[in-house]
């Protein structure tokens, strides 16, 4: 399993360091942030890097799954006594990962700013709780739609459906906002996603 993950990261390195260099521009506005107070250029660069953050996390899915499906990669790999169900856990661990190592950096420092800049009641470290595990669901949704977007052979279809499900996601969260029922919905997607994608990988033919 492990050099089938470190397969995924090494295929995909632009991706990984694409979401490490978005991470560490956000990093750096709320450090400035928590320094000099809340300034709108730093705002804006944290909401524009944030958005493209989650959308080259949904963008390494796509990459994971329309590279097999014109490259035949898992069909190769599958000749070797790997199954499909192991290259799938694989490519949602490294999404995981690369989740971890580009998303938690900021949640931590968005911790420090919210510290610095708010006074420390405790109504606000349940929002701070709350956020995070809003946006990680984020960022595990948008891996997922990936994911079951690039498994296909129309680029069309592609380049129709990834934008949409991403939108959709998004307004979910602006609807909803950051509390129980937005967990759940994402909860809910991520799980029916997962499942399609891997009932759709494991039927299709070698």
């Amino acid at each position: 399993m492990l050099s089938l993950i470190v397969r995924e990261i090494r295929d995909n390195n632009v991706y990984f360091g694409a979401c490490c260099v978005l991470s560490a521009i956000m990093v750096v506005a709320m450090s400035l942030m928590a320094i000099y107070g809340f300034m709108g250029q730093e705002i804006a660069v944290v909401y524009v890097c944030g958005g493209l953050l989650f959308t080259v996390i949904g963008a390494l899915g796509v990459a994971q799954m329309y590279g097999d499906r014109t490259n035949r990669i898992s069909t190769l790999l599958s000749t070797q006594a790997v199954t499909r169900t192991r290259i799938l856990v694989a490519r949602i661990l490294a999404g995981v990962l690369i989740l971890v190592v580009s998303v938690v950096p900021v949640l931590i420092a968005s911790l420090f700013l919210f510290k610095s800049q708010f006074p420390p009641l405790q109504f606000y470290a349940g929002v701070v709780w709350d956020i995070s595990i809003v946006l990680i669901l984020m960022g595990l949704a948008c891996h997922a739609v990936g994911l079951l977007t690039g498994w296909t052979s129309s680029k069309a279809r592609l380049i129709a459906s990834f934008p949409c499900l991403l939108l959709l996601l998004a307004s979910l969260v602006v609807i909803k906002g950051f509390d129980s029922s937005a967990m759940l919905l994402l909860a809910l997607f991520i799980a029916a996603t997962w499942t399609r994608i891997w009932h759709t990988f494991t039927s299709a033919s070698l």
